[in-house]
């Protein structure tokens, strides 16, 4: 089993790859959908048909980002830079 630094240096590398990583990818694309849900929450006949969904879609969307920047936090430690105090990284 991995130790806990391993992981930590594996998730830090993951989420601070290239544009091309499947990861960063993802998250690129849920912007976008996030940027057109909201735009197109604001017109009141797509609101009333599909408000579960804008609503859904945002639980989703915030879930996902927290989990990515909790992410972020705890896995930059193993680069030198970011191993000081957690107020430093934030």
């Amino acid at each position: 089993m991995e130790s806990s630094k391993q992981l930590k240096s594996k998730v830090f590398l993951i989420l601070e790859g290239n544009a091309c990583n499947p990861i960063n990818v993802f998250l690129v694309l849920l912007i976008i959908f996030n940027v057109i849900s909201v735009i197109l929450s604001t017109v009141p006949d797509l609101r009333t048909r599909f408000g579960g969904f804008f609503s859904s879609f945002e639980l989703f969307s915030v879930i996902v980002f927290s989990v990515e920047y909790i992410l972020r936090i705890w896995s930059c430690t193993s680069d030198e830079q970011y191993s000081r105090l957690i107020v430093e990284r934030i």
